[in-house]
């Protein structure tokens, strides 16, 4: 992992002393959020982001929200309504196709070198793919959702369905940033609309949501008999 080093004596020996805490470690519980990508640089996230603006185009032309999160929270922060189901799932499409096809970042890459040669697991917010694409996913608890998964909006089932698949099918019908209304996914048990896989109001805290918190306790019980280092 390369590490930009500053003068502050202080500062040095504390990643010296944090270097070699990894290094005595038999076991690494790695807590990651958002600061994780965040800290790849530029953010298609936050407001006019190069990537953003490459990718999300026909959103940005018709809402003006500005960033991925302002227009995913578009009445919130613009005030303003999607203009039909047919643009919403336009939107969510791309988002999902965008976050299942980003290439992993650099951080990740770092990360999996620091801990190449170790026993380790990790438990992360984060709903972009990131972490579950560039580890193992039996060593990935996801616990609050993962934009691969779809579940019904009105949880009328307790089922979340992997869904990259799809996705790309999709995808590929979105035109001027929409999606056909007869490809809009609906559930197979009560035909509403589905929804993604992420924490909100709609979230699915059924089966598969206690499988990600079981990997968790596993985890935990796993450093307490170990030399562990909880590396966030």
């Amino acid at each position: 992992m390369s590490l930009i080093i500053s003068n502050d004596h202080e500062y040095v020996q504390t990643l010296h002393n944090v270097a070699d805490a990894i290094k005595s470690a038999e076991y690494i519980l790695v807590g990651g959020a958002a600061g994780m990508s965040a800290s790849n640089g530029p953010n298609p996230y936050d407001r006019n982001d190069p990537k953003y603006l490459a990718n999300f185009k026909d959103f940005e032309d018709k809402y003006h929200a500005g960033s991925i999160w302002n227009t995913y929270y578009l009445k919130e922060y613009t005030g303003r309504d999607w203009e039909s189901r047919e643009s919403y799932w336009g939107f969510k499409i791309t988002l999902m196709h965008f976050d299942l096809h980003e290439p992993i970042y650099q951080p990740y890459i770092d990360l999996k070198e620091v801990l190449s040669q170790k026993d380790y697991d990790i438990v992360t917010t984060n709903q972009d793919t990131q972490f579950a694409r560039a580890f193992p996913e039996k060593d990935v608890a996801v616990i609050q959702g993962d934009w691969r998964y779809l579940q019904c909006s009105k949880r009328c089932h307790d089922k979340v369905y992997e869904s990259s698949k799809l996705c790309d099918e999709l995808f590929a019908h979105v035109k001027n940033g929409e999606l056909p209304k007869d490809l809009i996914p609906r559930c197979p048990k009560c035909g509403g609309e589905m929804h993604e896989w992420v924490r909100g109001f709609n979230f699915l805290e059924g089966s598969f949501y206690e499988e990600q918190y079981n990997k968790y306790r596993k985890f935990i019980q796993k450093a307490s008999n170990k030399k562990t280092v909880y590396l966030e």
